[in-house]
């Protein structure tokens, strides 16, 4: 198998993992707080991010996991010299809080 499919098989596996642990939140209303630049971020969105936080730092574990809500490196080398992975922004706090119930 190639590595370009493998990464979009392990892409693929990652974004249904977040998906599930999102889901389970969906239409309710869960633990909402602001950060520092005044913006929403749920609980959904910090368990999803650490979900995949740590199943990137455990596939590649000399690399960097750059995180959006920690902005320095998670895990792995420092940036010198080394790969960084980066978790994409869910975007999910505003979904949650105009369709809980």
């Amino acid at each position: 198998m190639s590595e370009l499919k493998e990464l979009l098989e392990f892409a693929v596996e990652l974004s249904r993992g977040a998906g599930e642990i999102t889901l389970q939140y969906f239409r309710k209303q869960p633990e909402t707080s602001t950060k520092a630049d005044g913006s929403y971020v749920t609980i959904a969105d910090r368990q999803a991010e650490e979900y995949l936080r740590q199943q990137i730092a455990a596939r590649f574990p000399d690399d960097g996991v750059l995180v959006r809500n920690k902005p320095k490196l998670a895990a792995g080398r420092d940036a010198a010299g080394s790969s960084i992975r980066s978790t994409a922004p869910l975007r999910l706090c505003m979904a949650f809080r105009f369709t809980a119930s």
